[in-house]
């Protein structure tokens, strides 16, 4: 399917590693990025091409799929794809936290402890 439509795939080892290559990617002009992932994943990505020219494309890949879930994308990674790579385009809202935009949710007091407490241990 990349093939067909002229596509470059791209693998990243960590949420760093993906921001730096969704901003590369909108450097370069890119006009469709298409992630596959978490929740997590796809808030560094919506992060990355926010305000940008390049439209995000999502294939849940995640337990949650909270994100994509509310969307109405399509579970199955197969038909995912296929709709991402489809020529239409659904603008959404952001929220912006401290300047930092959020495509999901946005949790405080207990709530952002318990999302970020996984972020601290190892071995998960």
């Amino acid at each position: 399917m990349a093939r067909e439509k002229d596509a470059e795939l791209v693998l990243t080892r960590d949420q760093a590693d993906l921001a730096r290559q969704v901003s590369r990617a909108v450097d370069e002009g890119v006009t469709r990025l298409v992630v596959g992932g978490d929740d997590g994943t796809l808030q560094v990505a919506g992060r990355g091409v926010a305000g940008s020219a390049c439209s995000l494309g999502i294939v849940p890949l995640g337990r949650g799929n909270d994100f994509a879930g509310a969307l109405g994308i399509n579970p199955h990674p197969a038909e995912a794809l296929a709709a991402a790579l489809e020529p239409a385009v659904r603008k959404i809202d952001l929220g912006t936290v401290n300047g930092i935009p959020f495509n999901c949710v946005a949790g405080v007091g207990f709530d952002g402890d318990v999302s970020a407490w996984p972020g601290t241990r190892s071995g998960w």
